[in-house]
């Protein structure tokens, strides 16, 4: 069980990273979406 928890730990910063830059790829997917469809609006 000692085994697992120390290799969960270790495990944990990489899948946080992991979650954190799926996060930050999404939003910026989402704002170029915005940002495109502004555009096509105010022209």
């Amino acid at each position: 069980m000692l085994i697992i928890n120390t290799w969960l730990y270790a495990l944990l910063p990489l899948i946080l990273m992991y979650k954190m830059m799926v996060i930050v790829v999404q939003y910026d997917w989402f704002l170029a979406c915005e940002c495109r469809l502004f555009v096509n609006l105010s022209d």
